[in-house]
Parts: structure tokens; sequence; C-alpha cells
């Protein structure tokens, strides 16, 4: 129970992180079937893309980020640092959800998928050795600057067909007070790379309203935009979350309300 959230209680100041080995272990899909739920909804934003009414799960292989994002807080429910699935412990869960569920697609859940480069590029090369024969998506947003040309071409082998990245802005200043691990370089660089991939449609997430932000900055990440030329983009104003860096700066600021 030291995890759970309850409406108007409050935060538990003591959790109890689940470890690597606790995380290995597959949840009981018995008790919400996918392929009775994928009846009654659609998971993920790439469902357009493939056929009608696959049947669909949603997988996690990482728990936690290596960013340190000051608007996000990922690190507040989940813990400091990466601890992450074994990979036997994953193709497993694929396998599993293939066989006995009809699986066809799956969205990673991570908030960092690409940590630990090996690891990653092992994931998806042994999706290709058991011949799972399933496609995926990465909803949560992609670290640009992890994305290495050894990475992007294992997805896109074993069946990435989108992946969205949280580039936020377009100003490298801004970058660096949000604490965004990638920079403009990072970004710019997407453009050449998704190039070869074709089949992998792409997402970025545009964030505006920063503290002290300019209309020069703001427009900085429109042209950045413009530029990489990613299929599609959403834009959103900053909403300071509760218990985050950005949160708390902008209390001090007279911004906002601390409560």
């Amino acid at each position: 129970l030291t995890q759970i959230f309850i409406k108007d209680v409050g935060f538990f100041e003591k959790r109890n992180i689940p470890s690597s080995e606790d995380l290995d272990k597959i949840p009981a899909w018995h008790l919400m079937p996918p392929n009775e739920t994928s009846k009654w909804g659609k998971v993920g934003a790439f469902y357009y893309l493939r056929k009608k009414n696959p049947v669909t799960a949603t997988v996690i292989a990482n728990r936690g980020c290596r960013a340190m994002c000051t608007f996000c807080s990922v690190r507040n429910f989940n813990g400091i640092g990466v601890r992450h699935r074994s990979i036997s412990s994953i193709i497993d869960e694929l396998v599993m959800l293939r066989d006995e569920y009809g699986i066809e697609h799956v969205m990673w859940l991570d908030d960092d998928l690409l940590f630990d480069r090996e690891r990653t590029i092992g994931i998806f090369n042994e999706i290709v050795r058991r011949n799972l024969n399933i496609t995926w998506d990465a909803s949560n947003g992609i670290i640009a600057s992890a994305l290495k040309d050894e990475v992007l071409d294992a997805a896109a082998t074993s069946g990435c067909i989108g992946m969205h990245f949280g580039i936020e802005s377009g100003s490298d200043k801004i970058l660096r007070e949000v604490h965004k691990p990638s920079g403009k370089k990072h970004y710019l660089a997407l453009e050449h790379k998704l190039k070869k991939y074709p089949q992998i449609f792409t997402k970025g997430f545009l964030m505006i309203g920063f503290p002290n932000e300019t209309l020069a900055q703001i427009k900085e990440t429109i042209d950045m935009a413009i530029q990489i030329n990613l299929d599609w983009y959403t834009i959103q104003v900053v909403h300071p979350l509760p218990k985050t860096e950005m949160h708390t700066q902008m209390a001090q600021m007279g911004e906002i309300i601390e409560d």
C-alpha cells in the first residue's frame, strides 16, 4: 500500500521501491485479458496505423528515468534512477501475450525505453530472433540523445511503427534550465536519422510557457520543429506539477500559489 495515492489524503512519506527482481514478475494478465479489453477501446497513440481492432497490450521494460527534468514528476513516484527487468522476463511476457492472448501490438510504457544501449539492442534483437512478429510503439517520449543509429536500426527491424520525442523547447538556454538530457543538436539530428525509416511515424512534444521564457525562445521552438519535420507535434502550456522542481521555482517567483 505504500505506493498508492489516495485523493484528499496526500502522499505517503515512506514508500517501498520495487527492486529489479520484483519487476521481473509478469503481470497477472488473466485478471484483465487484453484480447477482451481490446474490444472496448483503443490502446496507445498509433492504433490508426494498424489494422482494424488489433489486439494490443502495454508492456514496461524499465521503471524510472535517467533525466531530471524540472517539470516532470516521474522521479516522485518511480524513485531516482532507472531499474530494469531482465531481457528474458520481457521476452517471456511478450511470448505469453502473443500465444495466450493473440497480441499483435504492444505499447511500451517506459519513460526511458532506451536506457542502457546494449541492453536495449538486446531486447530488440531478441524480438527478431524469437520471431515474435509483433509491432510496437514508444509513446511516452524517447530521449533523442539516446537514439543512436544502431539502436534505431534495431528498433525498426524489431517492429517499431511509432516514436514520440520529448523535445519541449528549441532554445538551448531553456533546455539547460529545465535539465533536459538532450540539446538542440540532438533534436536537429533526428531529421536525417529518421528519414531512413519512413515506416516509423514520429511525433514531438513541444511546450511553451516556461518560467521567464521569451517570445523569441518560443519562436526558436517553432522554427526547430519545422526544420526537424516530424510527422506530428503537440504543443502544451507548461503545467507545474506538485512536488516538482519547477513547481517550487514558480511558487518562489510568485507565479503560482504553493498549495
